[in-house]
C-alpha cells in the first residue's frame, strides 16, 4: 500500500521530469538516501539549516566528474550556479522535488551555487 506522500512524490516525479528513487519517501533517515554527492538535507525549506542545507556544503571533485545532488527534503529545491540573485548560467537544474535528482558535469574551477527558492542555501564545488 502506498502512502499519500509516495503517491504525491510519484506523480510530482513524473510532471516535473524528475528522477525519483524506488523506495525513498520524503522524510526517510539519510540512511535510506540512494548514492549522492551531496545531499540536500531534510528541513533544508525551512531557514535555519544553516550550512547543512547542502550536505557537505563544500565538495572537491576532479576533472571530468559528475556531481549527483539528491533532494531527500520535502520542498522543491534548485541547484543554480553563481551567488542568490546572481545566476552565472553554467548550471541550473531547474526545480527539483522530493527524492529527485540532479547531476552537472563542471568545468574545472571554483563554482559557487544556490537554491533560488531558499536564499539561505549555498554551496561550492572545487573541480580540480
Amino acid at each position: 500500500m502506498r502512502t499519500a506522500a509516495a503517491v504525491s512524490v510519484a506523480v510530482c516525479a513524473a510532471a516535473c521530469g524528475a528522477a525519483l528513487y524506488a523506495g525513498w519517501v520524503p522524510g526517510s533517515p539519510d540512511a535510506d538516501v540512494p548514492a549522492h554527492d551531496v545531499l540536500i538535507s531534510l528541513g533544508a525549506a525551512r531557514p535555519g539549516c544553516g550550512g547543512d542545507c547542502y550536505d557537505p556544503p563544500i565538495i572537491e571533485a576532479g576533472a571530468g566528474a559528475e556531481v549527483l545532488w539528491f533532494n531527500a527534503d520535502t520542498g522543491f529545491h534548485t541547484v543554480t550556479s553563481g551567488p542568490y540573485g546572481g545566476h552565472d548560467g553554467a548550471f541550473d537544474s531547474g526545480r527539483i522535488g522530493p527524492g529527485g535528482s540532479y547531476s552537472a558535469l563542471l568545468e574545472p574551477g571554483r563554482h559557487a551555487y544556490h537554491c533560488a527558492l531558499h536564499p539561505w542555501m549555498h554551496g561550492i564545488v572545487v573541480v580540480g
